[in-house]
């Protein structure tokens, strides 16, 4: 079964939440993805794509 979650919004918190779900699934030896809308890659150089990348997590950026 797999599922998408979408994180929208005003304010803060919605990248902390996107990242902890996919650690988390991927923790559970799911297999878990990244798509980031409007932060580009190389203008958002966050920790949190390092912890991604570490867990072999794909990350997509548009």
């Amino acid at each position: 079964m797999g599922r998408i979650l979408i994180f929208t919004g005003e304010g803060k918190g919605k990248t902390p939440a996107a990242v902890g779900q996919a650690v988390r699934a991927a923790g559970h030896g799911m297999n878990a993805g990244w798509i980031s809308f409007l932060k580009c890659r190389e203008r958002f150089n966050a920790g949190e794509y390092s912890v991604l990348e570490d867990l072999d997590i794909e990350i997509n950026t548009t």
